[in-house]
Formats: structure tokens, C-alpha cells, sequence
């Protein structure tokens, strides 16, 4: 398996700016029959044996700043925020995206 099998387009206009009140009115997407719900809906889709797990962490924002190992290429991180596609993905400071395998030192 690779990252790459996870890399899909995603139209700004798909990407919630905001949380959706009420919340239990937010969308659902069942994969075993590819079909649309409401968060709501969750009672009567789940069947008996079926295991449910609840993510309660919170995104911390986060700015890391370094150089690549070898070269002396500033390369800035940034996490939290607006989602977006890239946004686990380092990129120098000229705004080029760095490969998945590049290595870097940040410091002490």
C-alpha cells in the first residue's frame, strides 16, 4: 500500500469552512453501499455486532521550520487551520512541494 493510493481530488467548495449546527444534521457517507446520510441516521444504520469507535482528539495548530538534510533548503510545516488536501505536506519557503521521503532536521 501506498500514500498515493489515498490522494484523490478534492473541489474547494467540498471542504467545510465551518461545523454545521445542528450537529447531528452533518453528513455521512455508508462505504458498504456508497450512499449519503445524516450523522443522525447513525442509530438505524449501525447492526448488531457492529463496533463503533468515538475520536475525541483535538487538532493542536502547529508551525515547524527546518532545513533538509544535506542541503541548506528552509522548509516550513504547518498543520491546523483550514483543511485542505496538502496540509500535512511540508513545502519550502519558494512554496515547492517536498518529496514524501526528504529528510529534515528541526532542531533542538
Amino acid at each position: 500500500m501506498h500514500t498515493a493510493d489515498f490522494e484523490y481530488a478534492l473541489p474547494e467548495e467540498s471542504i467545510a469552512q465551518s461545523a454545521v449546527e445542528p450537529r447531528d444534521s452533518s453528513r455521512l457517507l455508508v462505504t458498504s453501499d456508497v450512499s449519503d446520510h445524516r450523522f443522525s441516521d447513525l442509530p438505524e444504520l449501525l447492526l448488531p455486532g457492529d463496533l463503533l469507535v468515538v475520536n475525541r482528539t483535538r487538532v493542536r495548530a502547529a508551525r515547524l521550520v527546518g532545513k533538509r538534510v544535506g542541503s541548506e533548503g528552509i522548509v516550513e510545516a504547518l498543520s491546523g487551520g483550514r483543511p485542505r488536501p496538502s496540509a500535512a505536506a511540508p513545502i519550502h519557503r519558494d512554496g515547492i512541494a517536498v518529496h514524501y521521503d526528504a529528510r529534515f532536521d528541526l532542531g533542538a
